[in-house]
Order: C-alpha cells, then sequence, then structure tokens
C-alpha cells in the first residue's frame, strides 16, 4: 500500500487551509475526466462503510454535473466533486487538490484559522486556533458560518485567498444573534502543547488538543509522571476542539488508562462483512451485528509506566471527533468515565488518503469502527452525561465544564475508578470470528477542509 496511511478520521479535522497558488489555477475538461475516472477506481476498489452503497458514486457526479462542468479552475472543482461526495451522507469521504494535500501533514497553515463541519444552514465552526486570525477577528467556536463574502456559506473551499486578503463571514452566533465579522487571512501554527494544570491539590487538567501531527509522546509521558508526582487522584481529560489522529498516538494515550490488550472496539472492514455474509447468510449491512459476531481486533497496545488509576472524567464537544470520540467511548465503557460538555462529531470511520491523478487525493473510508460494548460511533454523537457549554479556560485551568466534571467525579464512589480487571478486558471473540487484523496508524481526516 505504499506510504499511504490508514486513518480513522471523522470529522477527523485539519484546520481550514489555503495555498495562494490554488486561486485561479485553470483545470481543462481532460484533466477534470481523469480525476473522475481515478476517482471511480479508488472507491470502486477500496470504499467501504456499512449500509453504503458506493455504486451510486456515477449518480451522484451526474447530480452536481452542472457545477463540474461550469468549474473552469482547481478550487471550483474542488468545491463542485465534494459536493458531489457529500450526496453518500456520511464524513471522510472527500477529494483534495494538490496544494491542499501538501499542506495534510504540515503544522503550518495560511488561512483564516478555523476549523469547520458541513451543516443544512452553513458551516459550524469546531474550533478557533489560537492567535489565528479568526480569533483576533472575534470569532468563537460554535458560531455558524452562513455567508461568506455575501454568498451562502455551502463550502469551505470560499475561504481560501492570499495571505493578507479580507473575506466577512457573516456569523450566527450561539445566542442566535447575527453578525459580520470581518478576517484578514494570514499564517498561524496549529502546534498546540499538551498541557497539565494542577487546579486543586489532587485535581488537574489535562489537555490533549490532537493525536495527530503534533501529539508529543515524551511530553505527554512527563505529564503523567508529573500527575503522579502531584498524587492526583481526580483527572479531567481535555478533548475538546480535538479532531482524531493516528491510532498510535491513541494506543498511547489509553495506555496510560487501561491495561495492555484491553479490547476497545472493532473495525468493521469490507473483507469482515464479506466473511460475516458467507458465515451466516445475512445481507452484512448492519455494522452492529457484524461487530458482535467477529472478534473484536482493537486492544490497547501501549504499556505505561505511569498509569493513572484514579478518577477521569472527558470534556467533550461538537469538535470532538475521530481518536477523540474512541478515547471518550473507551473510557465511558472502561474506566466509567462521565463525558462532560456538549455532543461530540459523530464522526468515527476508518480512511485512508490514496492517489487519484495530477497530484490530487482522496480519502476514503475503508471500515465503520463498534465501540466494545456495541455503539456504532459514526453519526452517533457521543452524548454528554453533563452539559456544559462555557468556553475554555485560555489557560486550560478552570472553567465551567471543568467545574462540573470535577463535580460529577466527587459524586461518584470510591478513589480508583480502575476496570474490574485485567482478566475481564482480555481480548473475547464470538463463534465464527476471524482473525484479529492489526490495527491501522490514524491521521488526521476530516470530513471538510478548505483554507
Amino acid at each position: 500500500m505504499k506510504n499511504w496511511v490508514r486513518s480513522f478520521a471523522a470529522t477527523a479535522l485539519v484546520m481550514l487551509v489555503c495555498v495562494a497558488s490554488v486561486i485561479g489555477q485553470p483545470i481543462s475538461a481532460e484533466q477534470k475526466q481523469e480525476i473522475l475516472d481515478a476517482l471511480k477506481n479508488q472507491v470502486d476498489r477500496h470504499a467501504y462503510t456499512s449500509g453504503v452503497d458506493f455504486a451510486k458514486l456515477p449518480e451522484m457526479i451526474e447530480k452536481n454535473r452542472e457545477a463540474l462542468d461550469k468549474a473552469v479552475d482547481v478550487k471550483a472543482f474542488n468545491s463542485a466533486l465534494n459536493g458531489a461526495l457529500k450526496g453518500f451522507g456520511i464524513s471522510h469521504l472527500r477529494v483534495l487538490s494538490p496544494q491542499i494535500a501538501s499542506t495534510r501533514n504540515s503544522t503550518t497553515r495560511v488561512g483564516v484559522g478555523i476549523s469547520t463541519r458541513k451543516t443544512d444552514d452553513g458551516l459550524l465552526i469546531q474550533d478557533v486556533i489560537e492567535g489565528g486570525p479568526a480569533e483576533g477577528a472575534g470569532v468563537r467556536t460554535g458560531d455558524l458560518i452562513i455567508k461568506i463574502d455575501g454568498q451562502p456559506a455551502t463550502a469551505t473551499e470560499a475561504l481560501g485567498g492570499d495571505e493578507g486578503t479580507k473575506v466577512v463571514l457573516t456569523l450566527r452566533r450561539e445566542d442566535k444573534a447575527e453578525e459580520d465579522v470581518s478576517v484578514t487571512r494570514g499564517k498561524f501554527s496549529t502546534r498546540k502543547p499538551e498541557t497539565l494544570v494542577i487546579v486543586e491539590p489532587r485535581a488537574a487538567v489535562l489537555r490533549i488538543p490532537t493525536f495527530s501531527v503534533g501529539y508529543d509522546l515524551k511530553n505527554i509521558e512527563s505529564l503523567f509522571a508529573r500527575a503522579k508526582k502531584e498524587n492526583v487522584k481526580e483527572l479531567v481529560l481535555d478533548l475538546r476542539g480535538n479532531g482524531g489522529g493516528r491510532v498510535s498516538n491513541l494506543s498511547h494515550l489509553l495506555g496510560f488508562f487501561l491495561p495492555r490488550d484491553t479490547e476497545v472496539g472493532t473495525r468493521v472492514s469490507r473483507a469482515l462483512a464479506k466473511q460475516y455474509t458467507e458465515a451466516t447468510g445475512d445481507a452484512g449491512t448492519d455494522a452492529l451485528l457484524i461487530a458482535k459476531w467477529a472478534k473484536r481486533n482493537y486492544v490497547v497496545r501501549a504499556t505505561q509506566e505511569n498509569r493513572f488509576t484514579g478518577k477521569v472524567a472527558v470534556l467533550i464537544d461538537r469538535g470532538s471527533a475521530s481518536a477523540s470520540e474512541i478515547t471518550a467511548a473507551a473510557l465511558r465503557e472502561l474506566r466509567s468515565a462521565p463525558l462532560i460538555g456538549t455532543p461530540s462529531a459523530g464522526a468515527v470511520l476508518v480512511s485512508s488518503h490514496r492517489p487519484l491523478a495530477e497530484g490530487w487525493e482522496v480519502q476514503i473510508p475503508l471500515s465503520d469502527y463498534v465501540t466494545v460494548k456495541g455503539v456504532r460511533l459514526e453519526a452517533h454523537k457521543l452524548q454528554p452525561d453533563v452539559e456544559a457549554k462555557g468556553p475554555r479556560a485560555k489557560d486550560n485551568g478552570m472553567d465551567e465544564a471543568v467545574r462540573a466534571a470535577l463535580k460529577k467525579l466527587r459524586d461518584m464512589p470510591g478513589e480508583a475508578g480502575t476496570p474490574s480487571s485485567d482478566e475481564a478486558n482480555k481480548p473475547a471473540g464470538a463463534e465464527g470470528a476471524v482473525e484479529n487484523e492489526k490495527p491501522a496508524p490514524m491521521v488526521p481526516v476530516p470530513s471538510t477542509v478548505g483554507p
């Protein structure tokens, strides 16, 4: 599979990026057809999500033929093609222009500095980069972009532009008020270091901004060592705005909370669905039934020296996707960790980035994901046990959600909060189970991408 890395996505979520060379770059009819042919080939060969008929791709393309034919530059074609792919109604299926693809694993961007998710009403802002152009202009997480330069906000590509140029965003705030905000595009860094803040004696907030590029294993290990030294017994794991990342990083973090080889969930792939159908005669379109039949194939691989055995709560919001949702669900199911905040993104599929033509790439879903207790996370947002909507503290310390988490933890009995036993977490199969697949690395795979 060369160097194309499999990934859990969800929405997820690379900060919106703009490369100046995209703007106005022409694209010919021949180039467009070559990209479409390569897209169909990749989707036919690799795409899988339970219950989704990818054979309808030509139909989706024809429904959007007018917009595709009218597109005369890379930006417009990218937007039109991703608009067609949205017809499948799933996350983690998108096409990237060569310029956007080239920045996928970089931590430096030029743009407005936000992460969004497409909704029926516009583009929902899931995260705002600290120190970025949008934050400086007063844009906030939870705002809904309903217009971009006076036009309906239907695609993130419309946010693109050269460094130093302006874009006017019409925002609908969480209180439903509407406001026009002018943002000057500029450079920003997506790198956010992990932090541990002692907020009260024996209580701390561990902020993990990403599982993707920038996730610092050594820093996180030092933070858990510090938590042990500080005798922390109540830990609030802050995954708000964390759009996901690599499986290896997910496993690394879970190793601080769960014993090695703890079963976490099942990846339901095309091959597994086929084996299920051959063994049972069932159509194999229900991920939950397939996962129940199969041997679970995703377990915690890491063993950590400073494993945390105290009480833990997890903070989530609309920007928590992919690996964040897997982590939150695993800790809820296996450590009785309460979830605090607002509903998550509901964007968890295994996917990979694959080449098309002319330097273009496609992000393709390869597998569904079902938790060890039988919850499909794609299109099923994690619901918090306690709702808390306030903004995150600038210093990653005490805020409304953290206070709610600590209160919830102190209402819980006991101190340890560890799994009942390592024995209970040994891998378990089912009759007719298939051989375990090795877990794949996760890279950020957002449901939307743009400037």
